[in-house]
């Protein structure tokens, strides 16, 4: 940020604006040098009556605020996302130069702030529209960004892989999927279980329910029932097929198989003597009670579902389609920013020039014939500065003296014998390459 002054005396009578700036700046010439001074040419500007004047200047004092941060907000977020892109950003310029070199040649825009035949309220209210609509493209812009950037973090905490809760696309490669044989019919369905290594040996032992006196999951053994047609369930066992156990894949100290169970079975129908209508029997589910059996043993089991646009990219093809697309989305906002911020930046000058103007024309009077120029204190030296350019401004107009009320300890330009509009601006280098 860059502390800038516009200074604004009037002229004395016979006496050009320049003749009195030249006069301002001798009268500085034997002090220490504590700021320099930069032409600033009003035009002659429609300024209304006394009331609009008032309204106006409250109006100002209101919008100055409003369109600065703006301003500060398209630098900043210019900086933020290059930053966040790892690209080194360019300084920002208004009208090809660079803030310094505007502001010390600052001129009127005349193509887009048209002032004849023109109120000074109408100009404000076409700089307030400006700043705006800026904003809401912006937000619009950081909305979808931020969306961009919620979906690549997303795929990417998904590269930290579990076998048990990941999507099969985060993991499975389509040749390890052609490899594995998946059923899925009436009778048969796979079930990919996940387990740590270190379960694997216990799981291969057991996992068909094995009823030897040596262990075995007894959960496993009464879910399938094996009896006759007239007593299913008088012979219970594991719905597992013996065998079908087969390592899929093996991933930071995770395995995961391909087993097949039974699905169920349905209960014999009824047909009832009276109607003579049949009533199915009912179907009894295997696979439900399958999982649970295996989740009491620290496995998960899941039914193997793959899409295949997602089967094609994989993790990490998505990670890098999502990347692609926040990039895209970045480059979007910093080229947005960087052709935003000059005219923002040329808005909120337009607008403290305005703003001169007007406490001029009240503090002054009319006909308004005035000398101002654009002050920029050397760091760190404001104090010393403001004091110096007072003593210079009331060395030339002693007039102004008598309605000064001046406090040593007060700097407020609002108490100066002379307009002085104070005010920063953003030098479009951003904070940290400022300091």
């Amino acid at each position: 940020m860059e502390t800038v002054w516009i200074c604004t005396v009037p002229n004395e009578a016979n006496s050009s604006a320049k003749a009195s700036l030249e006069s301002i700046k001798r009268a500085t010439s034997d002090a220490t040098k504590t700021f320099d001074f930069y032409p600033l040419d009003i035009p002659e500007l429609a300024h209304g009556t006394l009331d609009s004047l008032i309204a106006l200047s409250d109006e100002l004092h209101k919008l100055g605020p409003s369109v600065e941060n703006m301003v500060k907000k398209v630098e900043r977020q210019y900086f933020d996302i290059q930053e966040a892109a790892g690209k080194k950003a360019s300084p920002l310029k208004v009208q090809e130069k660079t803030v310094d070199a505007y502001l010390h040649h600052w001129e009127w825009d005349f193509a887009r702030y048209q002032h004849q035949g023109k109120k000074l309220g109408d100009i404000v209210n076409q700089i307030a529209a400006q700043s705006s609509t800026a904003d809401e493209e912006l937000k619009k812009m950081l909305a979808v960004h931020a969306d961009k950037g919620a979906t690549l973090a997303a795929w990417q905490r998904k590269k930290t892989v579990n076998l048990g809760t990941s999507d099969f696309e985060d993991f499975l490669t389509a040749e390890q999927v052609k490899g594995t044989e998946v059923l899925d019919n009436d009778h048969l369905l796979t079930l990919m279980v996940s387990m740590p290594k270190h379960s694997e040996a216990d799981f291969l032992d057991n996992y068909c329910g094995s009823d030897s006196n040596s262990g075995g999951w007894k959960s496993l053994q009464s879910i399938a029932s094996y009896g006759a047609a007239s007593d299913r369930d008088s012979l219970k066992g594991s719905p597992v097929v013996p065998g079908s156990a087969k390592l899929v894949v093996e991933v930071d100290g995770q395995v995961m198989y391909a087993v097949t169970i039974l699905r169920g079975h349905t209960l014999p129908g009824r047909m009832d003597d009276c109607t003579s209508v049949f009533t199915p029997g009912a179907a009894v589910d295997y696979v439900e009670p399958t999982k649970k059996a295996f989740k009491e043993y620290r496995i998960t089991a899941r039914v193997f579902s793959m899409h295949a646009d997602e089967r094609s990219l994989g993790v990490d093809g998505q990670v890098a389609k999502a990347q692609a697309e926040w990039n895209t989305s970045a480059s979007t906002i910093a080229r947005w920013n960087a052709a935003h911020f000059g005219d923002i930046l040329s808005a909120f000058m337009h607008l403290k020039v305005i703003a001169a103007y007007v406490e001029s024309v009240l503090r002054y009077g009319v006909p308004v014939d005035l000398c101002s120029t654009i002050v920029i204190p050397l760091p760190a030296c404001s104090v010393e500065a403001l004091a110096t350019l007072t003593d210079a401004v009331m060395d030339v107009r002693p007039q102004l003296a008598h309605d000064a009320v001046l406090e040593e300890e007060d700097d407020d330009d609002g108490h100066l014998a002379y307009v002085l509009q104070t005010f920063s601006v953003c030098r479009g280098v951003g904070e940290i390459a400022a300091a």
